[in-house]
């Protein structure tokens, strides 16, 4: 299993845990955060490995609008690692310090 899904059920695993899932849907927004952030990881990294399934193309054959949409897929894969920081934790993703190869 790729090691980003294998993150993302961890952590999907660990607010379920029943205590932590109280603790944390008492506050709905929060927990319909945490939830969207864990779909958009997991769906986000689906796409990435569908990308690089992919046969070879040109940017005369959709080449381009696949090379964006897996950039995005990236973006939207650190908008929600970021985000879910924000809800589980309270603070931001440091990616200057913290992961300095992504960033």
């Amino acid at each position: 299993m790729n090691p980003i899904m294998e993150l993302a059920h961890k952590v999907r695993d660990h607010v379920n845990h029943p205590w932590k899932r109280e603790l944390i849907f008492s506050d709905r927004v929060r927990w319909d955060k945490v939830c969207s952030c864990m779909d958009v990881l997991e769906d986000t990294q689906l796409a990435i490995d569908h990308f690089f399934k992919l046969p070879a193309f040109s940017g005369n054959d959709g080449g381009y609008l696949y090379l964006y949409g897996l950039l995005q897929a990236y973006f939207l894969q650190q908008d929600a690692t970021n985000n879910l920081s924000q809800a589980l934790f309270g603070k931001s993703v440091d990616w200057e310090n913290e992961s300095e190869k992504i960033y």
